[in-house]
Formats: structure tokens, C-alpha cells, sequence
């Protein structure tokens, strides 16, 4: 059932969440009989180093085809009692993204893991996050800009063909930096960032996703004829998760809504100084300060990450030519 890499994981999760006597005591939860001292051939009275304690039970259970019994007690211990400790299960949330990437889901509801038999690109809770629990989130609010004109414009039809296409490389970018769309409204719509390393994959994707709507608009595909730009505000914060997004309310997230609808530029990224401060200096330069937003300080791109669209689309891609190979580029 598991890799040699989430093997690994599991045995770390283990070793750094529970000491040996509360490991020994999970495997005799797990595994009828089960002995550390015996499976590890240590004198009573030794003390099993951690690590080795947390690889022995887990190459006990996986003999015993017990590792999906071991995952749901190592889940059902986090904030729990175990022999008279408060547990914190230190990398969980990143253990079961991997396992639902591996096509294995924690139903919490029902205390289980089981095969997912879907997507994990489509799991708004990447597998891992808890019901009603409070989570560390980057929040993206993105937006077509003046997409209400372009309706009067182009027409309801034409629009609905390009809102599904720009769902749709929205959801590829994101496929890369391991975000999830929460809702979406057509031209716009909140998009999520969980785990470690979060900012410097969101902030990468909004200035990657900036960059590439340049080569989106000259798509031959594309049913509408003006270029469009987008904006998007960023926050990050915790908020109390909920499977279903809708019920999500958070300052975080009508922070990153507000900052993209009221402070930030067409073409733009603008992002808070909390997720700014979070950024490694590389990325931190690309951005210079907005000022004042709602009592706190922002920080917006210094220069148009897709510019070149408007700086030299027409000289740039005038030639029918020049158009498709740009376009055969993006797709290899």
C-alpha cells in the first residue's frame, strides 16, 4: 500500500510525534501481541531509540496488513490523550495530501482510510485538512477586469466559452504549485494555498499566472477578440475550514478580496505585508509598497508582470506566423 517515500514519511510522523513507550503503545492498539522490545531484540529494561521504535511498527503493521489501522490512530491521536499526554501529530496534514495524491483518502466522517477514486486536484481540503478546524491559509482573490463590458461586447455565448477556458488554465497553473479553486464565479473566484511552503507557491503562481495571460489571449481558440487583464489580491491567515468553501469566513479572505478589488491594478499582484514578510528576498524585490489598505500595509508589483502585452502586443505578434509558434511554444 505505501511507497518507499511515504513509508519514510509515516516513520517520520511517527518519530517525531511519539515518544517509544507511546509508539509500543500504539502498536499493541494495532497489532495483537505486538512487542517492541522483542521485534527490535533489546533487553527490557533498554529504552528503543524513537526512530527505530517508529520503523519496526511500521514494518510490523505493513507484515500484518494493519497500516491503514495504524493511519487511523495516528489521525485519532492528534489532539487527543495518550497515556496522559496532549498528542500533536507533528506533519500530518502533508501525510495525507501524499496519500490522497497516492489515491488513498482519510474519511473523517467515518474514521477510515479508503481509496479516493478521485482527483486529488479536485479536493478542496487536499486530503488533509479537518472539518471545522483552524488551518494557516494563503488566500487569492482573482478577477477578470471589466468582463461586464466585455458581456455587452462579445455576447453571452462568447463569454461563457471563454470563462470555461480560463477556468481551465487557471486549474493547469495550479496543477504546478498545489493550489485548489474554492469558488469561482465565471470571472472570478477565490483560490487556496495549504501546506509548507505555501506563500512561495501562491506568490509564484500569481506573478506566473500574471506573465502567462499574455500567451492566453492570443490563443486561436480564444472567442473573444480584446485582450483581458486580470488582478489578484493575496492574503494569508488561519480560518476555521469547512469542506464545503462556501461556509469559509475569515478576515483573511475578505482582505485578499477587498485588496483585489479596491488596491490593485489591472495586470497587478498586490499581496498584505504578512505574506509578503513570508517571501524570500528573490521575490520580495518584485514588489514595492501600496501604502495603507483597511488599516494595514500592502504591497503591489512594482511593474506589470504581463506588460509585454501591452507594450508591444501589436509589433510583437503581428504575423500570423509569429502568433501560432508562440502559441505551439506554450503548449510544449
Amino acid at each position: 500500500m505505501l511507497d518507499a517515500s511515504l513509508r519514510a514519511e509515516l516513520i517520520e510522523v511517527l518519530a517525531r510525534s511519539f515518544n517509544s513507550d507511546e509508539i509500543s503503545e500504539i502498536g499493541r492498539l494495532t497489532v495483537r501481541k505486538f512487542d517492541l522490545h522483542r521485534l527490535t531484540e533489546r533487553h527490557r529494561h533498554v529504552t528503543v531509540p524513537v526512530r527505530d521504535a517508529a520503523q519496526t511498527l511500521v514494518e510490523e503493521v505493513e507484515e500484518k496488513k494493519k497500516i491503514a489501522d495504524l493511519i487511523q490512530l495516528v489521525v485519532e491521536a492528534d489532539g487527543a490523550l495518550l497515556m496522559n499526554r496532549r498528542v500533536e501529530v507533528k506533519g500530518l496534514e502533508p501525510l495525507l495530501a501524499n496519500l490522497a495524491r497516492a489515491g488513498y483518502v482519510y474519511d473523517f466522517s467515518r474514521r477510515k482510510l479508503r481509496e479516493s477514486g478521485r482527483d486529488p486536484e479536485e479536493m478542496a481540503n487536499w486530503g488533509a485538512l479537518r472539518e471545522g478546524r483552524m488551518y494557516d491559509i494563503v488566500v487569492a482573490s482573482v478577477d477578470i477586469v471589466g468582463s461586464s463590458e466585455l458581456v455587452r461586447v462579445v455576447g453571452h455565448e462568447a463569454m461563457e466559452r471563454f470563462y470555461y477556458q480560463f477556468w481551465s488554465f487557471l486549474r493547469r497553473r495550479l496543477s504546478h504549485h498545489d493550489g485548489r479553486i474554492w469558488s469561482w464565479a465565471g470571472d472570478g473566484g477565490i483560490i487556496a494555498f495549504s501546506m509548507k511552503g505555501k506563500e512561495v507557491r501562491a506568490v509564484q503562481w500569481a506573478l506566473e499566472t500574471q506573465a502567462s495571460i499574455p500567451v492566453f489571449n492570443i490563443r486561436p481558440e480564444n472567442p473573444i477578440p480584446q485582450p483581458i487583464s486580470v488582478r489578484i489580491g493575496m492574503d494569508v491567515g488561519s480560518l476555521r475550514f469547512y469542506n464545503d468553501t462556501g461556509r469559509i469566513i475569515s478576515e483573511t479572505l475578505n482582505y485578499a478580496a477587498h485588496l483585489e478589488k479596491m488596491g490593485t491594478e489591472p495586470g497587478h499582484v498586490a499581496i498584505s505585508a504578512m505574506l509578503c514578510e513570508a517571501l524570500p528576498d528573490s521575490i520580495k524585490q518584485v514588489f514595492g509598497s501600496a501604502g495603507d489598505f483597511e488599516g494595514r500595509t500592502a504591497h503591489t508589483t512594482v511593474r506589470r508582470p504581463d506588460g509585454w502585452m501591452h507594450e508591444s502586443f501589436d509589433s510583437a505578434l503581428s504575423g500570423s506566423a509569429a502568433r501560432e509558434q508562440v502559441v505551439e511554444n506554450l503548449d510544449e
